[in-house]
């Protein structure tokens, strides 16, 4: 999985979603061992089915049974670019076992998710309207929500708060597209805040994205079997 929790393979064949202000979304996501969740990945396609506009808030429940108590709830924007829209969470948290992320919605209107028809896990979608939760048995596939961990800088909300160092370093940052790390990560990615996959390499020490237009970049490095995420900025 990298490093992220992902049912679909990238893809999106179809579109599946809700149209009742407040009603609720949600992926089923199960660890193998205790991590670090630092962001959601949802996969809105290009919208023309819709013409929804508000933010959506991020939701996670470690279940549906216990009082609908949340342990994410983050306004964000979203962007209908036929990708994944990459959410950073700004309290990442410690999971482990089963968990359910995903969504609630602020507008009556439509309001889109890709579906990922070559594999099926419909078992793992819930949704909630007018108050009540709904285990799906309407769409066949993979809705596109994803769970992304990694290591943070924050302080981690867990029974006991954890700091967490980083080990991977990029510097200078805020940089002009040259770009150094302290020691060779297994593999580097780059990511536009969209989502959009820009840059992939093995065996890295050192980054060249000098072509990129300035902006805000995420940086997402596999070391030493561990998964980081860094936003870089380059001016």
């Amino acid at each position: 999985f990298k490093n992220y929790y992902s049912y679909d393979d990238g893809t999106a064949e179809y579109a599946a979603g809700l149209n009742q202000k407040n009603s609720e979304l949600l992926v089923k996501h199960h660890t193998f061992k205790k991590d670090t969740l630092t962001h959601v990945d949802i996969f809105f396609p290009k919208n023309i089915f819709s013409n929804y506009s508000s933010q959506i808030e991020l939701v996670g429940y470690k279940n549906l049974d216990d009082g609908n108590q949340k342990f994410i709830s983050q306004d964000v924007d979203i962007n209908f670019n036929g990708s994944f829209n990459i959410f950073e969470l700004k309290n990442p948290i410690i999971i482990e076992d089963s968990f359910f992320i995903g969504f609630r919605q602020k507008e009556d209107l439509f309001l889109p998710v890709g579906i990922d028809k070559h594999t099926n896990t419909s078992n793992k979608i819930y949704f909630k309207t007018d108050n009540q939760w709904y285990k799906n048995e309407i769409i066949q596939g993979s809705l596109m929500i994803r769970a992304v961990f990694g290591k943070s800088d924050f302080i981690l909300t867990n029974i006991k708060e954890i700091k967490v160092t980083k080990e991977i370093i990029i510097y200078p940052n805020p940089g002009n597209g040259i770009y150094k790390l302290n020691k060779i990560a297994d593999i580097v990615e780059i990511y536009s805040l969209s989502g959009k996959k820009l840059y992939a390499k093995n065996n890295v020490i050192d980054i060249n994205i000098e072509n990129f237009e300035s902006g805000i970049y995420i940086v997402k490095i596999y070391s030493e079997s561990n998964w980081e995420t860094i936003k870089i900025i380059k001016q």
